[in-house]
């Protein structure tokens, strides 16, 4: 954020503007921060404690101040590309975005004729805890929310044919994130497509999980799955478990007996992180 930014003022201007008379919030936990709103929302609607929600995140690239901060900490590709999972990755690229959802009980919309793109079926949010340095995931606390997400969502791993990783082209980052999807996808058996769509938009940072959830809803709707072209050399440290792939062309989806279940995980700066099912 940048002296003057007012955080606040987007969920709270969006409410005055609506008319929207039910918790006005903004959520910051970095690059989970759309999926930690959307988890948040499903919380509020599965208590009852309320009957609708629009979540999102917006990321807008207004100032050099931020991009020369995370330049000067190596996060960024000195060369622009974004090449996640890949040998030569150096960081990744930033991109601007916007998005949100409409978010109703699943009988709710049913009931009122709504058009029904997706059904979140479980979620989970938690940190990682203290790790060898601030900006480094635990794959060990990764993989246990994924399994806490699915839990929650009453699904098997062997379920899920989509893993829609958070991964953007860290060179220390991407390689525990495969580590993870290892612990929870090694023994599970079956084929599954591994994406991620920032090597085509970029970085979102706080809108990153909406990017990554919209993503995934329009390969719902089509039925299909998009290409993530995999690098021509994985990292060393990256080792994808048995039957995950990362696709280099567009494909059906078909799933298991017709039913397609995919995960979106989002990682936040210092190890908060969001996985929905």
């Amino acid at each position: 954020g940048l002296a003057g930014t007012a955080f606040w003022s987007i969920a709270n201007r969006l409410s005055f503007l609506l008319n929207f008379r039910g918790p006005s919030l903004a959520i910051d936990t970095a690059c989970s921060a759309s999926l930690t709103a959307v988890h948040m929302a499903v919380e509020a609607l599965r208590s009852g404690r309320i009957e609708a929600a629009v979540a999102g995140g917006v990321h807008l690239l207004l100032h050099p101040q931020n991009q020369e901060g995370m330049a000067r900490m190596g996060l960024l590709s000195a060369r622009g590309v974004a090449r996640p999972f890949a040998a030569d990755a150096d960081g990744f690229v930033e991109g601007e975005g916007v998005g949100a959802v409409v978010l109703k009980r699943l009988s709710d919309a049913e009931r009122d004729g709504d058009r029904v793109r997706a059904v979140i079926r479980g979620s989970a949010v938690g940190a990682g805890g203290r790790t060898a340095g601030y900006m480094m995931p635990n794959p060990a606390a990764a993989a246990a929310l994924l399994h806490a997400a699915l839990h929650d969502a009453g699904v098997r791993p062997a379920e899920v044919g989509h893993v829609e990783s958070h991964a953007s082209g860290s060179p220390i980052a991407d390689p525990v994130e495969a580590a993870a999807l290892a612990r929870v996808y090694g023994d599970a058996g079956g084929s599954r497509s591994l994406g991620t769509v920032k090597g085509v938009v970029g970085h979102l940072s706080a809108a990153s999980g909406i990017a990554q959830l919209t993503k995934v809803v329009l390969q719902l709707e089509r039925r299909s799955i998009l290409p993530s072209p995999p690098p021509p050399v994985l990292h060393p440290d990256v080792r994808l478990p048995a039957g995950m792939a990362m696709p280099a062309e567009a494909a059906a989806w078909t799933g298991a007996a017709g039913r397609l279940v995919a995960t979106v995980t989002a990682s936040g700066a210092g190890g908060a992180d969001a996985v929905l099912v």
